[in-house]
């Protein structure tokens, strides 16, 4: 299966991400690709230390698709969204944890993937 970093938002990944005030985005979890005429070096990373961050990359999409799909059922209750927004940011946490990442150093590659094209290259080919 290929994995693509995504650089768009589904009408369905927008509608679900406001009805959580943003929070699937807010969590980083997709990838933007933006060319820059002056990116930055690509973060001087170990082959273990990129295939944890893609790894992370891999488990948070295949997250968010499910809390997308959850989401969507518009039967959910006030409470109900509570509980998928708070075991959504504990599934997350965690899966930084599995992978050895914090969130902030999470973030920062994330971005890291918006400013250079090579970097967000080296990600993809990490989580085939």
């Amino acid at each position: 299966m290929k994995h693509r970093i995504s650089t768009q938002h589904s009408p369905r990944a927008q509608h679900s991400a406001s009805r959580f005030g943003g929070l699937i985005l807010a969590a980083g979890t997709s990838l933007l690709l933006a060319t820059s005429a002056f990116a930055a070096p690509s973060p001087q990373l170990s082959p273990t230390q990129l295939h944890q961050f893609a790894g992370a990359v891999k488990d948070l999409q295949a997250l968010n698709n499910q809390v997308h799909q959850e989401a969507m059922n518009p039967k959910l209750t006030p409470a109900q969204k509570e509980k998928l927004k708070n075991e959504y940011m504990a599934k997350t946490n965690s899966i930084l944890a599995q992978h050895h990442l914090t969130a902030q150093r999470y973030t920062e590659l994330l971005q890291e993937t918006q400013r250079d094209p090579a970097f967000a290259k080296e990600v993809e080919g990490a989580m085939r």
